[in-house]
């Protein structure tokens, strides 16, 4: 039903995850089964839905945008991201 796609986050570090790809969007919908999602575009993104207590979600930039603190983002700042940044 699932495949388990091979993540490479860094040389040292490498391990096993449900992924998939996403567009950036103003408020992002990741799917519930992926762990690491994949955000293309430059859209800026400005909360994410569906977010669950416990739930833990790796975010891996294929472009620049910006992530805005505030509304469902408890983030210390607006992150600006550039290609291969991780949140």
């Amino acid at each position: 039903m699932f495949d388990a796609v091979p993540v490479d986050f860094k040389e040292s570090s490498n391990f096993t995850a449900l992924s998939a790809s996403v567009a950036s969007a103003a408020a992002l919908d990741p799917p519930i089964f992926s762990s690491v999602l994949f955000v293309t575009g430059t859209t800026n993104i400005t909360s994410i839905n569906g977010l669950v207590r416990d739930r833990r979600i790796t975010l891996v930039f294929q472009g620049a945008l910006t992530v805005t603190d505030g509304g469902t983002l408890n983030l210390a700042g607006n992150f600006v991201t550039t290609a291969g940044d991780t949140m």
